[in-house]
């Protein structure tokens, strides 16, 4: 007999022997419903929730706040009141951060993460030694998709320039690329792909995670995506193994969202070349182990319960 769940209770009950019914009816009807499991908790939790000045408190086990930074003449990024809502956005959720397009003259827009530790090595220490995977997942409303070379940054950890670290992007085409040591020029992307709205509207929140699990010997990076009216789903899985140089993520440098680290010089660089993301960006969540579609789904909603789904039998 197949179990299925199934968001519709009335295709249930197909092909089963008639001295089943009753006692299968009674325990689909008496509502058998299954959750999503919780996560453990991240060591980054930006929710961007201040409101107002440059500095956003991260909530995850790492511990510190991130700050904002901009040049001398840049009021960006900022806080905006332009969130994920719906049924399936986090609920309490009031304030997200803008990053914006880029004019001729402005550029350096990120958000750095300081911590008393300085980086994620002093915690976290060496991925496939002190943690099993990662997952890196959060909100992205996109004013536009023009990129500079290579793509525009959505989270970035990196000691040096492409070494030490982690890169997540997006393209021209608004795919993701997740890579691991190294820049992700010419790695596998995803499959689907965030959109981009000149008014940045709210029906224009995506919800994205990916996940790297160094353990699998092929597949080991998977892209997830979601709506506030719809549940993260799983949409593509990529082989990808990190340069021989580099065949483990070492955590030896600070987190930055929405723009290269301070130590690449191009993080300065000026429209149309920057590799800023351009737009909102809200509740960045960084975990130290790969994620299953269940726990994503309870990330997308800031760790509420996950709406039920029933059990039904669609065949015997």
């Amino acid at each position: 007999m197949k179990i299925k769940c199934s968001p519709n209770g009335n295709q249930v009950l197909r092909k089963v022997p008639q001295g089943l019914r009753l006692l299968l009816a009674t325990l689909f009807f008496s509502s058998c419903w299954l959750h999503a499991a919780t996560p453990p908790y991240p060591i980054v939790d930006l929710r961007l929730n201040e409101g107002v000045g440059t500095i956003s408190t991260n909530e995850g086990t790492l511990g510190g706040s991130a700050t904002f930074a901009t040049v001398t003449t840049n009021t960006l990024p900022y806080f905006t009141n332009n969130v994920p809502t719906g049924t399936y956005a986090p609920a309490g959720n009031t304030y997200a951060v803008a990053m914006d397009v880029l004019g001729g003259s402005t550029g350096g827009r990120a958000i750095d993460l300081v911590t008393t530790n300085v980086n994620f090595a002093n915690v976290v220490g060496t991925l496939g030694t002190d943690f099993p995977g990662l997952t890196i997942c959060g909100w992205l409303n996109a004013r536009s998709l023009q990129i500079g070379p290579g793509g525009n940054r959505i989270a970035e950890c990196f000691e040096i320039s492409d070494q030490n670290g982690f890169d997540l992007i997006h393209n021209a085409e608004g795919k993701l690329v997740l890579s691991i040591n190294q820049f992700p020029d010419n790695l596998p992307v995803s499959s689907g792909a965030i959109t981009a709205e000149s008014n940045v509207a709210n029906a224009n929140w995506v919800f994205v995670a990916v996940t790297w699990d160094p353990t699998l010997a092929s597949y080991q990076v998977k892209y997830y995506f979601g709506s506030a009216a719809q549940l993260a789903y799983f949409d593509s899985s990529r082989t990808y193994v990190p340069p021989v140089a580099h065949p483990v993520l070492d955590y030896t440098g600070p987190l930055t969202v929405g723009n290269f680290v301070a130590v690449i010089p191009n993080r300065n660089t000026f429209s149309p070349n920057s590799r800023q993301f351009r737009g909102l960006l809200d509740e960045l969540r960084v975990y130290t182990n790969a994620l299953t579609l269940d726990e994503i789904q309870q990330a997308q909603l800031d760790n509420a319960t996950v709406p039920a789904v029933p059990t039904s039998f669609v065949s015997q």
